[in-house]
């Protein structure tokens, strides 16, 4: 099969244990051996074995472990480097305990489990750490491959994806959908949106010592400092702010906030009578009471 920016494996093929929680297809791993023939393959993370034994079949040599074995990818370090292509695909964050009582190995919780980590924020820190670790492991010209999806807590989406450092140039981003899954036989109530993709990132190591580094970073921004806000806009985010409903002073004063009703009075120019054209020409404005304004839906 050609490998392309979006695979669907419906039939799991052969490899590894299909009942291990958090197993991959053994068809993903064959189709990147086939596209980007590494001589030596590197996972330290193998879970039920899935690409050592596609590995195997196809006479690519390598090392494969993981933490129930006793390799820690935050600590080990494999025998030998200069991997061609490095498979890495980690917990999505704790979706699947691995590690401890209840987990998928039991005993006790290992302190490298990423699967452990609660906070968000540490798990991709740990994450970055573990990829960076795992990206030195390879030859120059080596591929890194991580295939993560996206996990959702209380109506909130957490895009590991999106999150974690891509460290490498970036070679190919490849959406996988997932099949027979534990969520995909769950009814949800409400305006829900099942996740049933996973992504695999795959960049390569260019430089013996320069690695090109993406990161996202989370920040808010205040949209009352923007100066090119529309005044239909405006307005509308000011009765939001008030609660959907306001006396005209209360809104002129919340609205002398914005950056843009400031510029237009360093102008001279008239805003708050542009405040209630706006107010009265829009469909999605309505007048309560005297000098009283709601938001409405427009019909």
């Amino acid at each position: 099969m050609t490998l392309t920016s979006l695979v669907s494996y419906p039939d799991r093929g052969q490899g590894g244990r299909s009942e291990f929680r958090g197993n991959c297809s053994p068809r993903l791993v064959q189709d990147l051996i086939e596209h980007y023939k590494p001589k030596l393959f590197y996972d330290p993370a193998i879970g039920s074995g899935t690409s050592r034994d596609v590995a195997q079949s196809m006479n690519v040599p390598g090392f494969f472990s993981d933490l129930a074995q006793g390799y820690n990818v935050l600590e080990s370090e494999p025998p030998y480097t200069g991997f061609d292509m490095a498979f890495w695909h980690p917990p999505y964050w704790n979706i699947i305990q691995y590690s401890g009582p209840g987990g998928q190995w039991g005993g006790a919780g290992n302190p490298g489990d990423l699967s452990l980590i609660q906070d968000y924020g540490e798990f991709i820190k740990a994450l970055n750490e573990a990829t960076f670790r795992i990206y030195e492991t390879l030859k120059r010209g080596g591929r890194l491959a991580v295939l993560v999806g996206d996990v959702r807590r209380k109506g909130v989406l957490y895009p590991i994806q999106r999150d974690m450092r891509w460290y490498g140039t970036p070679d190919a981003f490849i959406v996988k959908a997932q099949h027979n899954m534990v969520s995909s036989r769950t009814a949800y109530n409400g305006n829900f949106v099942a996740i049933v993709t996973e992504y695999l990132v795959v960049t390569k190591k260019a430089d013996a010592w320069i690695v090109p580094l993406r990161v996202t970073e989370a920040k808010q921004t205040d949209t009352r400092k923007w100066s090119g806000a529309t005044w239909q806009n405006l307005v509308r985010a000011g009765l939001e702010f008030l609660g959907g409903e306001a006396e005209l002073p209360a809104l002129y004063e919340c609205l002398q906030e914005h950056r843009r009703v400031q510029e237009s009075s360093q102008k001279g120019v008239d805003w708050q009578a542009i405040v209630r054209r706006e107010l009265q020409t829009r469909p999605h404005f309505r007048n309560v009471d005297r000098g009283r304004w709601c938001l409405v839906q427009p019909a």
